[in-house]
């Protein structure tokens, strides 16, 4: 299971790394066709009223064997949940060990309405289309106030670990954003602003659901190589302590029948 975890590593750091680079930029077009469009609005910049629900799209794996990993993501989640007690919060499962837990949460009156579970390669892109939709039309036709992601970030292969990052609203480029001159990107905008964002925005948001599955699933396999590393060696442990007292209760045996056969022959020879 380690060597596959591994086989596993390999094929989506490539994916995350084409993701990454393909996030960052859009995000920095983005905020250069902002500079030039600062009274571009759309309803995806737009701060909600107080309506009181956000959503939270928590990823978590479809299998288990992966160590603390699951673990350390529900938690965020019940610390999120703490945070905003105040609030409705609907929780939309990525994964079954996610799914399972809000089922099944101890006095948990959380209606689950929507959730995504056994995703593959192969259905890998239809899954993210379907997350973005459905976050992005709540947060639009004003049911969510807020939409959050709760994933586990990839930093490195010995880093890792839980991150909430606000999804929905946008934010407009701040002025950290736009350079130390605050200088106009200067694009001749064809066939007008407002075709271009309705084109890019969408995109956008699939990049950056796209890379945190990616992030997700590697760290999962991450997760997943260090877990069955630790369980071989503890079973190598296991074995080499279970041959030791073997050997010494054989040796034990051993030592006792010679003990009875030289007191049976010293008898005889009385």
């Amino acid at each position: 299971m380690e060597m596959v975890a591994a086989a596993k590593l390999r094929r989506f750091e490539d994916l995350l790394t084409k993701a990454r680079e393909s996030a960052h930029f859009l995000e920095k077009l983005l905020k250069n066709l902002l500079r030039d469009v600062a009274s571009y609005s759309h309803p995806l910049f737009e701060k909600k009223e107080a309506t009181g629900k956000i959503a939270l799209v928590v990823v978590t794996s479809d299998t288990g064997l992966c160590g603390t990993y699951n673990s350390n993501l529900l938690r965020a989640a019940a610390g999120f949940l703490k945070e905003n007690e105040g609030k409705q919060v609907e929780i939309i499962p990525v994964g079954k060990n996610g799914l399972n837990f809000f089922r099944r949460a101890a006095g948990s009156e959380r209606k689950i309405d929507i959730s995504f579970a056994e995703i593959r390669l192969s259905n890998f892109e239809s899954t993210v289309s379907k997350i973005t939709e459905y976050v992005q039309k709540g947060f639009i036709d004003g049911r969510f106030e807020e939409v959050y992601l709760l994933y586990t970030q990839y930093i490195s292969k010995s880093n890792y670990k839980p991150r909430v990052e606000k999804f929905l609203n946008l934010e407009k480029s701040t002025e950290k954003s736009m350079g130390a001159a605050g200088e106009r990107a200067g694009y001749i905008l064809e066939p007008s602003a407002e075709r271009i964002f309705e084109e890019l925005l969408p995109k956008f948001l699939l990049t950056k659901v796209r890379t945190m599955l990616l992030e997700a699933f590697l760290s999962e396999q991450l997760s997943r190589m260090v877990a069955m590393r630790q369980a071989t060696d503890n079973a190598v442990e296991m074995i080499e302590d279970l041959t030791l007292l073997r050997n010494k209760l054989r040796q034990a045996s051993i030592t006792k029948e010679l003990i009875e056969v030289v007191s049976g022959a010293k008898a005889a020879k009385r």
